[in-house]
């Protein structure tokens, strides 16, 4: 049987284990707190995740199919391989007058999909006369459903979605370009 003593002592016990849980629970959300930051100040190379810059290596200008100016825009290049591959993923947003262009080796069926694209594009396909044979307007995000010319192309030009009508960028304008020195 217990003794006056003993429960005494079980409620010091007690009395002494709350100000113990309470440092233990401020602790715990000081360490969360610093976690919280460092997850903030991470920055995207550190997660992976490279997320890049538009660079202008020349322009575009856009005629209509009769050869009347209807846009120039600032331009990068994508002609290698890995360019080609990389294109707009990963950019969080890209400028009205802004566009990639892709240089293919050869004119053929081409056929892009939106995998880590982050922004809507207008994929204007374009072929070896510098005609443009298909566009594909405001592009669904991220998807992997592959988005193809229904003429063979040579090149493909990118820009933010709904630019094409937005510019009269029509099936038969040509697409001339500069490159900077």
């Amino acid at each position: 049987m217990p003794t006056k003593k003993s429960t005494k002592t079980t409620n010091e016990t007690k009395s002494a284990k709350r100000p113990r849980a309470m440092i233990v629970g401020a602790a715990v959300l000081a360490l969360a707190a610093m976690i919280a930051a460092i997850v903030m100040l991470t920055t995207e190379e550190d997660s992976g995740v490279k997320k890049y810059e538009f660079t202008k290596e020349g322009s575009l200008t856009i005629l209509s199919p009769e050869g009347e100016p209807l846009t120039t825009i600032d331009c990068e290049f994508a002609d290698t391989d890995y360019e080609r591959y990389l294109g707009l993923m990963n950019r969080p947003s890209m400028e009205e007058n802004q566009g990639m262009l892709f240089l293919f080796p050869v004119e053929e069926m081409q056929g892009f999909y939106m995998k880590n694209t982050l922004i809507s594009l207008d994929m204007i396909f374009i072929d070896a006369q510098r005609r443009v044979v298909t566009i594909h307007e405001n592009t669904e995000v991220g998807t992997l459903d592959t988005y193809y010319s229904t003429k063979p192309a040579k090149y493909v030009l990118e820009t933010v979605g709904g630019f094409c009508k937005r510019h009269g960028v029509r099936e038969g304008c040509i697409i001339t370009w500069e490159r900077d020195e």
